[in-house]
């Protein structure tokens, strides 16, 4: 019989009273359980699944434990700088330091704030703390992911998307394993990048779950903060895009060059490069366009040509029984059949025939003349500039829903592809075609919620009406709160219910 382990280290919902241990024996004792993973590469040490997968990445990366290798710093300090003002984050600095800034200094901690890379952008505190940081390189300019410094809270945080804790011990590299931290991910919330992470790191006040709640607030204090910033943007300089050359395209930039607004709705988005002391900005086709200085210093206006490159076709499937297709600015609804076919044509770029489209419709083959008429249908509701005949295709860039969602879960974003699943693709299509793309999509997210989800992710799976008969779920999400925790005492009732439901079947 395997031999059955208990859970090491500290979840990010328990305090450390509550911490279940194995036979490690408790956190100074965490070291031995990474000093057999790497003697043994056993993953069946019963330490957090979190952690135990940002050592495999670590090790995989080739990062030293024993952290004879620090993390590189920027030698070049002008560039530094040039790149932590440039960026997004460097106009919340001030909101994140009177959220947290006391939280680090008072307690003798470290504020740290990392781009989307992993640099320490920013990393202040007691003096004290900063010195002894710098002795593994935990400095401004320091690169922190997962890859150049092993487990740590703000380069798992961006790897995997989500806020985390690390205790000491369950730091991959040894000078880290006297140090805890908690940090949380900024996402930009218009598309949901990741901007940087927020940190905590210091002593074993950071292992609380006190802590962890505090970065994840800061978190989506800032993501508020942007998010209002850019509607007052948008709201004050909208006559802009009403004065616009409508045969070209505007967009709506803020101080950093990320797109806020564009018309059309689809032409670019993103965070586009800037040339201030030119007055230019490089479009997405590598066009340069010249830049418009809004009054106040606010952000920058631009136009550019539009060109079949830039423009996308955004077809929106999840959670709808019909697809809706976004394109240059018009949002256009589609029968069921329609959307069975857009999908479809989107997922085979080449092209397809009018017999191919019938074996993915029908499941078998039939007269193609049902399948011409509805290609008809759809090319003069969409336009035969749209869409293309000899074969079938669309003639303009597509971006799918889940498509994109799979791309989130391929990268490990687990939560946030949990986060933008609403619902299943098309659920009133019986197309033998869609059933398996809809249920394939749904088997890859449960699997990567069971087996990398946090336990915000695993929740929020759980109230999807997909997930109401699940007891592998539900037993999870048990297991992983505190005895004494209400929402166990749902999940264990949930799983009951469930089995006297299929009992009595």
């Amino acid at each position: 019989m395997p031999r059955t382990r208990e859970v090491v280290g500290l979840a990010a919902d328990k305090p450390a009273s509550l911490t279940t241990l194995s036979r490690f024996g408790g956190d100074c004792d965490l070291k031995g359980a990474r000093d057999e993973f790497l003697t043994t590469a056993d993953t069946s040490l019963g330490v957090r699944r979190v952690v135990m997968e940002s050592w495999q990445r670590s090790l995989d990366a080739g990062v030293d434990a024993e952290g004879r290798s620090l993390p590189p710093v920027e030698q070049d300090q002008g560039a530094f700088l040039a790149k932590r003002e440039a960026h997004p984050l460097s106009d919340l600095m001030g909101l994140i330091r009177g959220l947290l800034g006391e939280v680090s200094s008072d307690s003798e901690n470290l504020l740290a704030v990392a781009d989307e890379s992993g640099c320490l952008m920013w990393v202040e505190g007691h003096g004290s703390s900063l010195r002894q940081a710098s002795r593994m390189n935990f400095v401004e300019g320091a690169l922190w992911d997962e890859e150049h410094a092993g487990t740590n809270a703000p380069g798992t945080s961006l790897r995997i998307g989500s806020p985390v804790q690390i205790h000491p011990s369950e730091h991959y590299s040894d000078p880290v394993r006297s140090w805890a931290c908690a940090a949380a991910p900024i996402r930009d919330p218009d598309s949901n990048q990741v901007l940087g992470s927020i940190d905590l790191t210091g002593n074993e006040m950071v292992s609380s779950p006190y802590c962890l709640a505090l970065v994840k607030a800061a978190s989506a204090t800032c993501q508020a903060e942007i998010k209002a910033k850019r509607n007052q943007l948008t709201s004050k300089f909208a006559s802009l895009f009403q004065r616009a050359d409508r045969k070209v395209g505007s967009a709506l930039l803020d101080g950093h060059g990320v797109v806020i607004a564009s018309s059309p709705e689809c032409w670019i988005s993103g965070r586009l490069q800037l040339n201030t002391a030119k007055g230019s900005a490089l479009l997405p086709n590598g066009n340069e366009v010249p830049l418009e200085r809004l009054s106040g210093g606010e952000g920058y206006f631009l136009r550019g040509e539009i060109s079949p490159s830039m423009v996308e076709v955004c077809i929106e499937t999840m959670g709808r029984k019909e697809a809706v297709v976004r394109f240059l600015g018009q949002e256009i609804k589609l029968s069921c059949r329609q959307s069975e076919i857009a999908v479809i044509l989107a997922l085979n770029p080449k092209g397809v025939t009018a017999e191919q489209v019938a074996v993915f419709l029908y499941g078998s083959e039939v007269s193609p003349v049902t399948v011409r008429a509805e290609m008809s249908r759809l090319r003069k509701l969409l336009g035969p500039k749209v869409v293309g005949s000899k074969p079938y295709r669309f003639l303009f860039p597509v971006r799918l829903d889940f498509v994109s969602l799979r791309e989130q879960l391929r990268q490990g974003r687990v939560s946030e592809a949990v986060e933008n699943y609403v619902g299943p693709v098309l659920g009133n299509s019986d197309s033998p075609f869609i059933a398996e793309e809809r249920m394939n999509l749904e088997w890859q997210l449960r699997a990567a919620v069971l087996n990398q989800g946090d336990l915000e992710s695993l929740d929020r799976w759980a109230s999807g009406t997909w997930a109401r008969y699940d007891v592998e779920l539900f037993q999870r999400i048990a297991d992983l709160h505190p005895r004494d925790h209400s929402r166990r005492a749902t999940a264990l009732a949930r799983v009951e219910l469930i089995r006297r439901t299929y009992r009595r079947s």
